[in-house]
């Protein structure tokens, strides 16, 4: 059994795909398995590929009709036979002894997850996107720390909302056992958010996590050609496809019986992903999001609790349930300015909070 099974999965990516493979290929722990799944490419990507499994016996290859990423992604949990699963885009690629650094935490804690940070390189050279790449690699900059989430349900979702914590799923290193005997998988059929919902289960079941410093992981931000970029850029599609992430969510957690005694969290973890594109909809768009979400919210028992929520959350989470939202051209653009100013604080506030407890620590 290896101790990492690496799981690449790959469509039309043949100008990065060396250098990824490169960069798992020299890792400093050498005992490793490396699962290519190809998802129906046509330039070339799957023969960059089948030439790394010739001349390096750890990389094996399968090859599917074109299903997306979350299938991918599945199969080659389905294929993994490591005792840690690290997941890669292959688009990116990862430090020299990245594998062994993050093992050595997992074994030395007995940590189901380990978590580090990741470099953020843009493609893209504007002031938007520069403000945009220092924000996300501050996203991306974890704090060390080590979580005892068992039986700790307020400290999983707060996790979420740590730096690198969440919704990237290629800078953690799990524990395979967890994957396998909870039934983890990636939802079929979304274009965005795949990684976020496996993250949000996942953490239901970690007893342990590991967070680390070093940046290990290298993500290549706003890849021109990357379909990511494209649904971004499109406000309707990327209101739908957020849309699509709850859905499936909810869906899934009702499944499996994670909802009850997590309704506050959910409830309040939705309406910080919906309510900034919730906002910017006509009033036809929003009568029609708000009759979904009450829809969803009574399918899963959560219509009380949401009834109940109280101060800003509670407000936006009620503004998106009443199916006669006035969205006048002038409601829009209060609703807009209030949000912006509203975040803003919050994040000015949460900064001086960071702050303070960085000089306790360093006054201990």
């Amino acid at each position: 059994m290896p101790m990492v099974s690496v799981i690449l999965p790959i469509y039309n990516i043949a100008p990065y795909l060396a250098q990824c493979l490169d960069s798992v290929c020299r890792q400093t722990l050498r005992d490793i398995e490396i699962i290519c799944i190809d998802d129906g490419s046509e330039d070339g990507s799957a023969e960059i590929a089948a030439d790394y499994s010739r001349r390096d016996g750890r990389v094996r290859l399968y090859r599917q009709e074109h299903q997306g990423v979350s299938a991918s992604r599945n199969q080659g949990i389905a294929e993994a036979g490591g005792t840690y699963i690290l997941f890669l885009d292959g688009d990116d690629w990862i430090e020299a002894d990245m594998l062994e650094k993050m093992v050595m935490e997992a074994e030395g804690q007995q940590a189901d997850l380990v978590i580090c940070s990741a470099a953020v390189h843009c493609e893209v050279d504007s002031p938007g996107m520069r403000r945009k790449t220092r924000g996300l690699q501050k996203a991306l900059t974890a704090e060390p720390e080590v979580w005892l989430l068992s039986g700790e349900r307020q400290r999983r979702w707060e996790l979420l909302d740590r730096p690198g914590g969440w919704p990237f799923i290629w800078n953690k290193l799990m524990r395979s056992c967890v994957l396998k005997e909870n039934q983890l998988a990636f939802s079929p059929g979304l274009p965005l958010g795949e990684d976020g919902i496996f993250l949000q289960t996942l953490y239901q079941y970690v007893n342990k996590a590991v967070v680390i410093r070093p940046a290990l992981y290298h993500y290549r931000y706003q890849r021109r050609d990357s379909a990511t970029v494209r649904l971004q850029q499109n406000d309707h599609l990327r209101i739908v496809n957020h849309w699509k992430v709850i859905e499936a969510l909810l869906v899934s957690w009702r499944e499996r019986g994670l909802i009850r005694n997590n309704e506050t969290y959910l409830l309040q973890w939705i309406v910080k992903f919906l309510y900034g594109d919730f906002i910017h909809l006509s009033s036809k768009e929003r009568r029609t999001v708000s009759h979904r979400l009450c829809c969803l919210m009574t399918d899963c028992q959560l219509l009380e609790h949401g009834r109940r929520i109280t101060g800003r959350k509670g407000k936006r989470l009620r503004r998106m349930l009443e199916e006669a939202a006035d969205a006048s051209h002038l409601r829009r653009w209060t609703d807009i300015f209030m949000y912006k100013c509203q975040e803003h604080l919050d994040a000015i506030l949460q900064r001086g909070i960071q702050r303070s407890q960085r000089d306790k620590q360093v006054r201990r």
